[in-house]
C-alpha cells in the first residue's frame, strides 16, 4: 500500500490503531497533510516562539499550534481518510506535545553547535 511507510506502517499495520481508507485520492490527501500542513505548521510555531516574549503569548502560540493540528486532523477524519477507533485526543495531543518540546530542544542544540563554529553571533 502506499500509505503504509514509517510511522504509519507502525501505527496501521503492527499496533492497528488507525484503519486508513484505501482509495488513492485519500492517501494523496493523508500525504499532503503529513508531507505540506504539518511541517508548514511546525515552522510557524517556532517562528511565532522565538519572536514572542511571555508565558502567556507562547502559551497562546502552543494553543493555537495544538488548534490547528486538530483542525487538520477533524477534516481528515471527517471526510473518512482514516479512523482510529482505538486512539484518542488525549493520545494524540501527548504526542504533538513531545514532538514539539524534542524539536525545541533539538533546534537549540542546533544553534548552540553554530555559536560553537561560529557560523552565527
Amino acid at each position: 500500500m502506499l500509505g503504509n511507510t514509517g510511522f504509519l506502517s507502525i501505527i496501521t499495520v503492527n499496533l492497528e490503531v488507525w484503519e486508513l481508507n484505501k482509495q488513492l485520492e485519500k492517501i494523496i490527501a493523508l500525504r499532503l497533510y503529513g508531507v505540506i500542513f504539518v511541517p508548514l505548521t511546525i515552522l510557524f510555531l517556532i517562528d511565532v516562539w522565538y519572536r514572542t516574549k511571555g508565558i502567556i503569548n507562547k502559551s497562546v502560540s502552543l494553543a493555537t499550534f495544538l488548534f490547528l493540528l486538530f483542525l487538520g486532523d477533524f477534516i481528515l477524519r471527517s471526510f473518512h481518510v482514516y479512523e482510529y477507533p482505538t486512539w484518542n485526543h488525549w493520545m494524540l495531543i501527548l504526542v504533538w506535545v513531545t514532538f514539539f518540546v524534542v524539536l525545541l530542544f533539538a533546534q537549540k542544540l542546533y544553534r548552540r553547535l553554530l555559536k560553537k563554529d561560529e557560523v552565527i553571533s
